[in-house]
């Protein structure tokens, strides 16, 4: 760990314990629905959690690493026909504050992360083999990042600890990662999803959160400004539905947020959507179809949860899903 990231997690663990008194005085939303499938730990410190590619084809999503009361090598997978979770194949690399993406309906990646320290390392699963293997390594080491993919070739690594504006982006047909364009504004704890074959997205993020976005055409190979959300938020999760619409879930600072902002492309615009059940930040999302989308695990305050949620865009409404097998937070998210 550089000095500088040092610094910032003395200054994030001091800001947070001054958000743990004020969370005091707060009370959250549907708290109670998720405390049968929850843990009280001592270090709320999290990181960003992202949705990160895939439509859920196969109508399958997949919790990967993160932590418990330690770092986690574990992974758990998603059946929407069967509408509960199992415990899937382990990494070979125990990993929290990573990343993830799916390429096609056979393929999840996982991504950077820590141990600590930071990694590079990359490991790429096969549903059809239930296996993970050892992906090719990023150029940079990242946790803390964001990641979204683009068709069913390309994957994208963006920002990360450290405040990085750079991005690696990855060919599954060439298996290399290249220098890709740098964001505008340094980045960690923020979010991701893409809409598409051509747009990525970066969403909020940093230790005293930003509300701004970027918007990448690969097409283009460049990021611009894109349109603020209305609350600034760190630590949230992202989804996807269709080609137009983007969500940012939930997320932290300086208390925990059961809100979510709806993205239009067509209009450029966010729009308040409808609350979780609970408030939950350092969690993850993955998308099932075009109107499907899951916010898993996370914590709030000292308490991790093992408790889903499932929206339903044509209702506008979110459930509780079933619970993961066990807690997590600081994991990540993809469907196939």
């Amino acid at each position: 760990m550089s000095d500088k990231e040092k610094k910032d997690d003395i200054n994030r663990r001091d800001f947070i314990k001054k958000g743990l008194k004020m969370a005091g005085a707060l009370s959250f939303t549907g708290l109670s629905a998720g405390l049968s499938g929850c843990y009280e730990f001592d270090d709320p410190i999290g990181g960003s959690s992202v949705w990160t590619g895939g439509t859920g084809g196969t109508g399958k999503g997949f919790a990967v690493g993160g932590k418990d009361t330690g770092v986690l090598t574990t992974t758990e997978k998603y059946s929407e026909s069967a509408g509960s979770w199992t415990v899937g194949t382990s990494m070979g690399t125990a990993r929290s504050l990573l990343s993830s993406f799916s390429l096609g309906t056979d393929t999840g990646f996982a991504v950077g992360g820590s141990t600590p320290p930071n990694l590079s390392s990359v490991e790429k699963y096969s549903e059809s083999a239930g296996s993970w293997t050892v992906g090719t390594s990023m150029g940079t080491a990242r946790s803390q990042l964001s990641s979204f993919s683009l068709g069913t070739d390309l994957g994208f690594a963006v920002g990360g600890s450290g405040y990085l504006t750079s991005m690696d982006k990855y060919s599954d047909s060439a298996g290399t990662w290249t220098v890709g364009t740098n964001i505008g504004t340094g980045r960690a704890e923020h979010s991701s999803f893409s809409l598409g074959t051509d747009l990525g997205f970066v969403i909020g993020g940093n230790y005293f959160a930003i509300a701004t976005t970027e918007k990448y055409s690969d097409s283009a190979g460049t990021w611009t400004v894109g349109t603020s959300m209305g609350t600034a938020r760190r630590d949230h999760s992202s989804f996807s539905l269709g080609a137009d619409t983007g969500f940012a879930v939930g997320g932290y600072y300086p208390g925990w947020f059961s809100s979510i902002e709806k993205y239009s492309d067509s209009a450029g615009t966010w729009t308040v959507g409808t609350s979780m059940g609970t408030a939950r930040a350092f969690h993850s999302s993955f998308s099932l179809g075009t109107d499907t989308g899951f916010a898993v695990g996370g914590n709030l305050n000292t308490v991790i949860f093992s408790a889903t949620e499932v929206y339903n865009d044509i209702t506008g409404t979110w459930t509780s899903s079933a619970y993961l097998n066990a807690i997590r937070y600081q994991h990540s998210s993809f469907s196939l």
